[in-house]
């Protein structure tokens, strides 16, 4: 009976961490959804830059100044406390249509998005 009970309790735990874990990847995964805006004063040159990613949690597409159109599909790859890795596809615009990998550091306490290391992008309020 301390067997059968040991074994019940160990695998109630185990499922218990399984849906932390799938908890905390959802909340990073739907933070992620809505728009992101980039806007960056003009540089010595005179050229100011903007650009605009929207995530609905399945299609993505970018957009901004110099012109520039990006859309397609996207999945989660990787998902851990602050980092996403998204693996885009099916995509159309600007880019070469090949697929592509991006690695975003999200930081929920400012709403802010950075990606490539330094662009940081501002969720935008609905």
């Amino acid at each position: 009976m301390k067997t059968i009970f040991s074994i019940a309790l160990f695998l109630l735990v185990f499922q218990m961490q399984g849906q932390k874990k799938k908890t905390k990847s959802m909340i990073n995964t739907k933070y992620l959804i809505g728009t992101w805006e980039l806007v960056q004063a003009a540089n010595g040159d005179g050229i100011s830059i903007s650009q605009t990613w929207e995530f609905n949690g399945v299609d993505v597409k970018m957009y901004g100044y110099p012109q520039i159109q990006q859309k397609g599909r996207y999945t989660v790859k990787k998902d851990s406390a602050d980092i996403l890795i998204l693996h885009l596809y099916g995509q159309e615009g600007d880019w070469r249509p090949a697929d592509k990998e991006l690695k975003l550091q999200i930081d929920r306490t400012k709403g802010i998005m950075t990606m490539g290391g330094s662009m940081e992008f501002k969720k935008k309020q609905d």
